[in-house]
């Protein structure tokens, strides 16, 4: 037996000696740019207690002290004041105020709604979505397709369900298939 313990303790007493293989973390890595980092977020929104969107990341920065998000891969539900689904939005970027209610989506902004003509498509860098006072805008060019048309502008200011819209820079034309017919 003892001729087993021998060759145990010299191998245990070599190892002693090394430098470890395993990489320890610095401090330095510990210095995260937020307060939490979250992977996979939900977060519902409201207005008087009432949902009106469903916001969802891939990825969360999370500032306690400021009560933000700073999010990547973002995709929100859109929800009317009866509780239906009123629209989708996706975007790269994000950020979400919980105290003023400001969400801003930016980068490949994408926003897709039931309107007046059927689907209602629109495009932009960056939207603005103000739940106090339930508009959207941008001051960023846009393009909005809806109902055979497509619309561009410089800016806009609207409410969520499109009532009111303020365009500025605005064009529009109509989209005309092969055969002559308006495609939607």
């Amino acid at each position: 037996m003892r001729w087993l313990v021998l060759p145990l303790v010299a191998v245990l007493a070599a190892g002693c000696g090394r430098e470890a293989t395993t990489p320890s973390a610095t401090s330095e890595a510990f210095d995260l740019p937020a307060d939490k980092v979250a992977d996979s977020i939900r977060h519902v929104i409201t207005k008087d207690g009432v949902r009106s969107a469903d916001l969802r990341s891939d990825t969360a920065y999370i500032y306690d002290s400021e009560r933000t998000f700073d999010l990547r891969g973002v995709r929100v539900t859109f929800y009317s004041e009866t509780g239906a689904e009123a629209g989708e939005l996706t975007s790269k970027l994000g950020d979400y105020n919980m105290e003023t209610g400001r969400f801003v989506a930016r980068e490949d902004v994408v926003l897709i709604a039931e309107g007046v003509n059927g689907e209602r498509r629109l495009e932009t860098e960056q939207l603005i979505y103000d739940v106090r006072t339930d508009s959207l805008s941008s001051n960023r060019p846009f393009t909005l397709y809806e109902g055979g048309r497509v619309s561009r502008g410089t800016s806009f200011r609207s409410d969520t369900q499109f009532r009111t819209w303020e365009v500025m820079g605005a064009q529009t034309e109509a989209i005309v298939g092969e055969s002559g017919d308006v495609p939607f």
